[in-house]
């Protein structure tokens, strides 16, 4: 317990964002796993698709098409905390995920720590404790 010692338990999850990872090569893995999420949601979520195609043109995305890459968010899932503006809390998933649970219920699971940028390094660092 000495590391959560000078810690501020910050809980900021008022409405979740779920961004799904998206390959044209897996369209049909998408809308099942959009569609879980939305039928066992018991609030209303934000779900939004990593759409390479989409991150181009909207100049989100930058990087040159990697033809290694073994899908087409790869990359573009690190993208997620500068496209929630750095703000609130987001969740990635692969497109081939099934939900088989209330995603809301990750509320109860988690407490996010934050360490006081008062006490020592002045980088803030995350720390997820489960329960």
């Amino acid at each position: 317990m000495a590391a959560t010692k000078n810690v501020k338990i910050i809980i900021i999850m008022n409405k979740l964002s779920c961004f799904v990872g998206y390959d044209s090569k897996e369209d049909i893995a998408y809308r099942v796993c959009k569609y879980s999420l939305r039928k066992r949601a018991s609030t209303n979520i934000n779900i939004f698709s990593l759409k390479l195609d989409e991150l181009i043109a909207k100049k989100f995305y930058y990087r040159q098409v990697d033809p290694l890459a073994s899908t087409q968010f790869t990359y573009s899932r690190f993208l997620v905390p500068a496209l929630m503006n750095y703000k609130g809390w987001a969740i990635f998933c692969d497109c081939d995920f099934i939900f088989f649970e209330d995603i809301d219920k990750i509320k109860e699971t988690y407490k996010l720590f934050v360490a006081d940028p008062d006490y020592g390094d002045p980088m803030i660092w995350l720390n997820l404790i489960i329960k």
